[in-house]
């Protein structure tokens, strides 16, 4: 949040000892901000913090997850129905 108003998002996900941090989002008037960025430190302080942790993100944020430690290993694609 800032300023009262909520700028991004993402979902975690702990289980076994490892955890998940998926779909992280950041609305368009927030992007360039800080908000993505003060978004992972939250989440990775927090309930992911010492755990080995997979990310599954949008390519725009890459230069953010680089210089948080993260290594591409794959890129995937998701499918839809109409």
């Amino acid at each position: 949040m800032k300023d009262g108003e909520l700028g991004g998002a993402c979902v975690t996900v702990v289980d076994g000892g490892v955890g998940g941090l998926y779909w992280v989002t950041t609305l368009p008037e927030f992007r360039s901000r800080g908000i993505g960025r003060a978004l992972m430190h939250a989440v990775l302080g927090g309930r992911l913090k010492e755990l080995p942790v997979t990310l599954t993100a949008a390519r725009a944020g890459k230069p953010l997850y680089d210089s948080l430690g993260f290594t591409e290993i794959t890129q995937s694609t998701w499918w839809a129905s109409a």
